[in-house]
């Protein structure tokens, strides 16, 4: 690369970690400037993102494809312009390159919501709950796959329905 392609990089870089931040993951800027963007380079990782009219960047998709797991590890896209199907088609172009509609994706118990509609369209399955792994007292929820891959931690059954007794009320009231 020259210094000029480096200097686009970088920016470019910094612009889709600033979109991909959240608070939900206190080590995520650790995480994507070390296993993210070095991944790219070896064929095991990916960037995907959409901008919109002012060129600026409103969703991302950040994904892992190697022999270990098909992972979306960030799915996100900025508020003012999330319910314009924008989330489905990052999705899509995600799936596309990891080769499965039923990737390994994961998100805190209290964003159960705002992923109920993908999870219902591409009928993926709650596999795992892990408490307080990235948050005291949050859980993660692990669809199509595990983290803990090594790990007995037992999927609470009683959580379990409790998960899909609220995704079918909730999908009963917008009905």
């Amino acid at each position: 690369m020259t210094e000029v392609d480096e200097d686009k990089f970088m920016n470019l870089a910094t612009e889709i970690y600033h979109v991909s931040h959240t608070e939900d993951y206190p080590n995520h800027k650790e995480w994507y400037f070390k296993k993210q963007l070095p991944g790219i380079f070896e064929n095991k990782r990916n960037i995907l993102f959409v901008r919109n009219s002012e060129n600026e960047i409103i969703a991302v998709a950040c994904l892992r494809n190697d022999e270990e797991e098909q992972k979306i590890c960030v799915l996100c896209v900025r508020k003012p312009y999330r319910g314009l199907g924008i989330g489905t088609r990052i999705l899509e172009e995600s799936i596309k390159w990891l080769g499965t509609t039923k990737p390994l994706a994961t998100f805190p118990d209290y964003k159960l919501e705002m992923y109920r509609s993908l999870i219902e369209t591409y009928d993926w399955e709650l596999t795992e709950i892990v408490p307080n792994l990235y948050q005291e007292g949050k859980q993660e929820l692990c669809f199509n796959g595990t983290l803990t891959k090594n790990q007995k931690v037992p999927l609470n059954k009683q959580l379990y329905k409790q998960m899909i007794s609220l995704l079918e009320t909730r999908k009963d009231q917008i009905s």
